[in-house]
């Protein structure tokens, strides 16, 4: 039988029903308080959280589980905390990408705007994450007149639209693009993790 070590404590769990590492993180987790989640996953000393593949593997392969929890408030601030200086960056390098096109540097600027577009998707990803964390409601996460439903929604339609732009390698358009509509939206996104921070350190 596997060795369950919850949050530092031994603990005894009735696996006999499941298979998979994962089917026995579910099932710990359903034991938690409401205000809880898991947060760390250790197998046989190894860290695999978030490692899906290595989590369906059978649980009789493996002699120890380790589960870290915390609160749930708490690890959506520390994530939006994590954010911060990466919006900063993520900005100041859009800048960069409409000057450089606006200068002709055509390569230059898909190079950096290939990187921009693997940081937007972290960006988002772990804010919606934050926002599901504390229970709250795309629309009702507001910075201005917007809100983070309707800019995502957003920010997915342009980026269509500057692919195709790329496409048509028509660099104006695409400078307009990231000056007039992408940047103002990021920079929306900062207020919409400002209001995640706001009500997580009320929970």
């Amino acid at each position: 039988m596997i060795e369950t070590i919850i949050d530092g404590n031994q603990a005894v769990n009735d696996f006999s029903d499941i298979s998979t590492i994962a089917e026995a993180v579910r099932k710990i987790a359903k034991t938690l308080s409401e205000d809880r989640s898991v947060i760390k996953v250790y197998l046989d000393g190894q860290d695999v959280t978030g490692q899906f593949e290595v989590q369906e593997d059978e649980l009789s392969n493996h002699n120890r589980l380790e589960v870290t929890t915390g609160r749930m408030d708490m690890v959506a601030l520390e994530a939006l905390e994590s954010l911060t200086d990466f919006h900063a960056a993520l900005l100041k390098e859009l800048n960069q990408v409409s000057e450089e096109y606006r200068v002709g540097d055509e390569e230059k600027a898909h190079q950096i705007f290939a990187k921009c577009l693997d940081g937007l998707q972290i960006l988002m990803k772990t804010t919606i994450t934050a926002a599901n964390l504390l229970r709250m409601k795309a629309t009702d996460i507001v910075s201005g007149e917007n809100n983070l439903e309707k800019t995502t929604l957003d920010i997915n339609s342009l980026l269509d639209e500057m692919i195709e732009a790329q496409t048509q390698r028509d660099v104006i358009l695409l400078a307009d693009l990231v000056e007039y509509e992408l940047i103002p939206s990021m920079e929306d996104w900062g207020g919409y993790m400002k209001c995640l921070q706001d009500v997580g350190s009320v929970v």
